[in-house]
């Protein structure tokens, strides 16, 4: 899975941006994580979606270039020879710091299949940290972008703790936000908590976890996740792109079992 595209170009072996690329210069890189079950894309239409808003907040105009996205991931799958279960990244950034053209880049990587199913099966051990989430007015919360130091010294701080650990950010209040790669779920008799929509990464997988909680009737609510919340609660769930839906802290039971089974009957993964 070596030939990658970068803005109209067909490369085998490694892409590189230029030193005065923005992307580089100032760390300006819209981002989306993608994933195929069964050579499927997942949600390929939200995750676009989402990068038209993450580049919109970012003031890069590439409309035409994701546009041409779903032909160009069709054409990167076919000539990769992609495995039924792949991971999909598309970068974005405003272009060089003279020549404002977007540098726009698509590659596959593997899936740790293996990994993603512990997560499944076993969870994630979660640490929430002191690292206050950048505020909206800052960094927009709705942009999905690479300019995550903040992630890296949460997650500096949670292996200080426990280094097999996943750092947790909070807000400035002291709630928790989210970890660098998933949403935080709360359950508590028979609910799920939500954190503030406004607050964090609206993630395509949480999206699909809502949908899929309200078809089974299950109570949800979006508030401020507090520690003590984090503490008392009975099922604490994650979602994000790789593995769909887990859990974390050793807490699952049957809202996770239950809302695991639909997700996996939507995708086709097997058990």
């Amino acid at each position: 899975m070596s030939i990658w595209y970068r803005s109209g170009e067909w490369i085998d072996g490694e892409v590189a941006l230029p030193v005065d690329d923005l992307g580089v210069f100032q760390g300006v890189i819209a981002v989306e994580r993608l994933r195929t079950y069964s050579s499927r894309v997942f949600r390929l239409d939200d995750h676009l979606c989402r990068l038209r808003h993450t580049t919109s907040l970012l003031s890069i105009d590439a409309g035409p270039a994701i546009d041409a996205m779903p032909a160009c991931i069709e054409e990167l799958l076919r000539i990769n020879a992609a495995p039924p279960d792949v991971g999909i990244t598309l970068l974005i950034t405003p272009g060089k710091l003279r020549d404002r053209t977007p540098t726009v880049i698509a590659h596959l990587s593997p899936l740790d299949l293996a990994r993603l199913q512990r997560l499944q099966s076993e969870g994630e051990a979660l640490v929430v940290t002191s690292v206050i989430q950048p505020p909206d007015e800052s960094i927009p919360r709705a942009a999905k972008h690479r300019s995550r130091i903040h992630y890296y010294l949460a997650g500096e701080q949670a292996h200080q703790i426990d280094p097999s650990a996943t750092a947790v950010l909070v807000d400035t209040d002291g709630s928790l936000t989210e970890t660098a790669s998933a949403n935080i779920l709360l359950v508590r008799e028979g609910c799920i908590y939500s954190a503030p929509p406004h607050r964090v990464l609206p993630g395509v997988s949480l999206g699909v976890v809502r949908q899929l909680a309200d078809e089974a009737g299950i109570a949800w609510r979006d508030q401020p996740l507090q520690p003590a919340m984090f503490a008392a609660a009975d099922e604490i769930l994650l979602t994000g792109t790789g593995a769909g839906i887990w859990f974390g802290n050793n807490r699952s039971g049957p809202i996770y079992r239950q809302l695991a089974d639909a997700f996996r009957a939507l995708t086709g993964e097997s058990q």
